[in-house]
C-alpha cells in the first residue's frame, strides 16, 4: 500500500437546498472527493513531469499541461467503502471515511509511483449556509 499527503483542500457543488448533514456516500459528494483526488494527482504529477508544482500548473508550458491531461487521462479514481463516522444535522455537516483506489493500466513512468494505490482517507461534508451547495474537505 502506498500513502500520500494530502493537504486540506475543498470543493464546492451547486445543487437544490438541503436542510440536514449530507450523505458520505451520496454520488455528488463521492464526485467531489475524486476530482480532489485528481487535483492531488496532479499536484503529485506537475514535479514528475516538468519539475514544478501544481501552484505552476496554469503558467506551464501547452506541452506540459497537455502531458499531464494526457496522463489524468488514464486514472480512474473510484471512492469505495464509504463509511459515516458522524453527522451534525444542525450545521448539516458529515464526518467520513472512505477507500480510495488510484487505478491505471499505464505504464508510463510518470504514472508509476501513483498506480495502482490504494489509500484510506477522511473528509467532511457540509452543505452551505443557504443549503444549496456541498463542500468536501480532506481532512489532514
Amino acid at each position: 500500500m502506498r500513502s500520500f499527503i494530502f493537504p486540506i483542500f475543498a470543493l464546492v457543488l451547486s445543487g437544490c437546498i438541503h436542510s440536514g448533514a449530507p450523505e458520505c456516500a451520496d454520488e455528488q459528494v463521492k464526485a467531489l472527493v475524486r476530482q480532489l483526488m485528481v487535483d492531488q494527482i496532479k499536484d503529485f504529477l506537475a514535479p514528475e513531469v516538468s519539475g514544478i508544482g501544481f501552484a505552476k500548473y496554469a503558467r506551464m508550458g501547452e506541452g506540459y499541461r497537455e502531458r499531464i491531461d494526457a496522463l489524468l487521462a488514464e486514472v480512474s479514481v473510484v471512492v469505495g467503502s464509504v463509511r459515516t463516522q458522524g453527522q451534525d444535522d444542525k450545521i448539516r455537516k458529515s464526518s467520513c471515511l472512505a477507500d480510495v483506489s488510484i487505478v491505471t493500466e499505464s505504464q508510463d513512468l510518470a504514472l508509476a509511483r501513483v498506480a495502482n494505490t490504494h489509500v484510506g482517507i477522511s473528509y467532511f461534508a457540509q452543505y452551505d449556509d443557504e443549503g444549496s451547495r456541498v463542500v468536501v474537505q480532506l481532512a489532514q
